[in-house]
């Protein structure tokens, strides 16, 4: 288990193992991982997987929230996430 950095600098410097391992167990972690790793479709579905309704995916980079095939790879994880992916996908 890691411990929860208490400063977001050291979040930054976390590698891609260290953070899905912090969002296997609690996917809102996401919202302090490195903005790259915002954009890695592993590291977001496994957040989504492990959040409440879907709701790391409002964390995920502008990119992926408006790619429609990762949008539905998402919506089938958890089908309220739908409501974080872009304006564009949800008209």
């Amino acid at each position: 288990f890691l411990e929860a950095p208490t400063l977001e600098v050291g979040w930054r410097s976390l590698g891609r193992g260290q953070v899905l391992a912090a969002v296997r167990r609690e996917g809102l972690e996401l919202s302090r991982a490195p903005e790259a790793l915002r954009g890695d479709r592993e590291v977001v579905l496994t957040a989504i997987a492990n959040s409440e309704a879907g709701l790391a995916l409002q964390h995920a980079s502008d990119a992926l929230r408006g790619d429609r095939s990762f949008a539905l790879e998402a919506v089938r994880a958890r089908g309220l996430c739908l409501q974080f992916c872009s304006e564009g996908l949800r008209a």
